[in-house]
């Protein structure tokens, strides 16, 4: 099973460079891993789900 980090990301109501920004990494990774030429490190996915929880729980 594959995650679809576009729907993660846009679940946030962020656009690429500002989710980028908040994960510390660049808008072109997120790209990548939105169009899965890449993929985040362990690390890197568990700060991506952090960010997708604290944001939608704050919209809610």
């Amino acid at each position: 099973m594959s995650i679809d980090y576009q729907k993660l990301r846009e679940a946030t109501g962020q656009s690429e460079v500002d989710f980028a920004r908040e994960l510390g990494v660049t808008p072109e990774l997120v790209i990548a891993w939105e169009t899965q030429m890449a993929f985040p490190t362990p690390m890197e996915q568990k700060k991506i789900f952090a960010l997708v929880k604290k944001i939608t729980e704050r919209g809610q």
